[in-house]
């Protein structure tokens, strides 16, 4: 977990990319390719779906020579994350007006709420785009 609380979703692209690369060496990077064959996926979809991680720190990113190269993070959260990280670290406990719930849209696609910490919903790929698209439609009905 880093120093913002982040914590990729278990099974998760992001998990399994901090998990193996964790297990370099302090220092050593790795391609998109050889990243994307060990956690299973595109090359092309690195870069978003990790997203998260890099900002929160679990992961190190940098461009060389047009190439992505991906790493151990530092655990440091880059100052947009941090910020968010509050406010949702905020939204947990009840401080604001969000309910004492959290939610996010993970990098597969699932819509998650949780309460308390646990997940109370957990929402398909599909069935977050069916709710999105049916609350977008709502707010524009009522706007």
């Amino acid at each position: 977990m880093t120093e913002s609380g982040y914590k990729p979703l278990a099974g998760t692209i992001p998990a399994r990319a901090v998990a193996f690369l964790n297990e370099l060496p302090d220092g050593e990077m790795v391609s998109s390719s050889v990243l994307a064959a060990e956690v299973d996926c595109d090359p092309s979809d690195l870069r978003q779906s990790l997203r998260t991680a890099v900002n929160h720190g679990a992961i190190s990113h940098e461009q060389r020579d047009g190439l992505n190269w991906w790493g151990k993070g530092d655990g440091k959260a880059k100052k947009a994350a941090r910020q968010l990280s509050i406010v949702a670290h905020h939204a947990a406990r009840g401080d604001v007006h969000a309910g004492g719930f959290r939610c996010a849209i993970w990098s597969d696609g699932q819509l998650v709420i949780q309460r308390d910490g646990e997940p109370t919903l957990t929402f398909s790929e599909a069935e977050t785009q069916a709710l999105v698209g049916y609350l977008t439609r709502r707010v524009g009905e009522a706007a």
